[in-house]
């Protein structure tokens, strides 16, 4: 995993060989962003107070849910 190594990005897939798998796998927790076709809006109950530019200003039907 490259959280604790704090890489801030995506890695190549064999670039943690300690974390091969039984079967030769590799990488197979993270290490990925997605995009998603959902756009980015609050849930219900949501309150975005102190913080109103950390999210309200992208419930814009203009971003999208990302995942990663």
């Amino acid at each position: 995993c490259n959280h604790d190594n704090i890489v801030g990005q995506t890695t190549p897939v064999n670039a943690y060989p300690a974390g091969q798998s039984a079967y030769s796998c590799y990488d197979m927790l993270g290490n990925v962003w997605e995009w998603t076709s959902s756009w980015f809006e609050a849930y219900e109950g949501f309150v975005s107070y102190p913080y109103r530019g950390y999210s309200e200003v992208y419930f814009d039907r203009q971003h999208r849910v990302l995942k990663g």
